[in-house]
């Protein structure tokens, strides 16, 4: 069959997600289309596409002008199965393109100080190539909040707030394990092809100390197949602020996507080093003919 790739979206409210993503959308509905036209002869591209919002402990159909809950339920065989989706099929790259930002026009979203319109779900958008079986996930989280930046929120807003960042939380520690548990596998294969005295049952039995908590909210389970399917692709893009106020946050966000590229808090070897502090004696600097350098960790 083919492949499954997931692109998830991470950042701080007001930073940009939803505009890159629907960036990354658009080239991702022409790239597959263009490819899937210059595959078989004479089968046209059928792409089956899939939009829903996870808001709290709750899914939404995005498909359809009314909102409809959906149910999560799991078979005899532990996979999670969304009940109730409803399932388009597109032709051709405008027709999937007008699909999903209709489905995307219906996210539910809300105003408060830092953002005047702040996604208050996730939107997920599922792309199932029939021709190859393939199949692409982009995931536009909510956006992160601090403490300061709900303050003034509503009971509603703070409630939801607290949601989004518990269900960030489980995702975030669902692509961090799923990196480690890869990157087991890979040590485990190459310690059965260079010993004879590690057989492959004791190479996999070596990575199953790896534990996926997907079941830890609902976005992550209706992600599952994403975090144990194998041979899976995952992908994190991180949007920043350039505004000094929100360097703390930018950090955070940095910090986060060197966890999940490292696969655990101490990292891999030759790992990038985001945040790097020097202490510059501004008085010296000025001598020099320079301006004295931002505080630690300011950018």
């Amino acid at each position: 069959g083919g492949q499954l790739g997931t692109l998830f979206m991470f950042g701080q409210t007001g930073s940009g997600k939803t505009h890159t993503m629907s960036g990354m959308i658009e080239r991702a509905a022409r790239d597959i289309f263009a490819e899937a036209d210059g595959g078989e002869a004479g089968a046209p591209a059928v792409v089956a596409v899939r939009c829903f919002e996870v808001a709290g402990r709750k899914c939404y159909d995005l498909l359809t002008r009314q909102r409809v809950e959906l149910r999560l339920l799991e078979d005899q065989g532990g996979r999670t199965n969304l009940i109730g989706a409803v399932e388009a099929q597109a032709r051709s790259a405008e027709e999937c393109l007008r699909l999903i930002l209709d489905a995307h026009a219906r996210r539910a979203t809300a105003g408060h100080a830092r953002n005047d319109e702040s996604s208050r779900s996730h939107f997920v958008c599922v792309l199932d190539l029939r021709s190859t079986g393939g199949t692409l996930v982009l995931v536009d989280c909510a956006g992160t909040e601090r403490r300061q930046d709900s303050d003034q929120h509503s009971v509603e807003r703070m409630r939801e707030s607290q949601e989004i960042n518990s269900s960030l939380h489980a995702l975030k520690e669902c692509i961090r394990q799923r990196c480690r548990e890869q990157k087991a596998s890979a040590a485990a294969a190459a310690k059965v092809a260079s010993t004879t005295s590690l057989t492959k049952d004791e190479g996999e039995e070596e990575q199953r100390f790896v534990h996926v908590p997907y079941r830890d909210s609902p976005l992550t389970r209706v992600l599952q197949a994403s975090f144990t399917r194998s041979g899976s692709y995952l992908a994190a893009i991180g949007t920043a602020s350039p505004t000094s106020m929100d360097t703390e946050h930018t950090l955070a966000t940095v910090r986060t996507l060197q966890l999940l590229c490292d696969g655990g808090p101490g990292g891999a070897d030759g790992a990038p080093q985001f945040e790097q502090r020097q202490d510059i004696d501004s008085r010296l600097a000025m001598a020099r003919g320079g301006r004295a350098m931002s505080p630690p960790g300011a950018f």
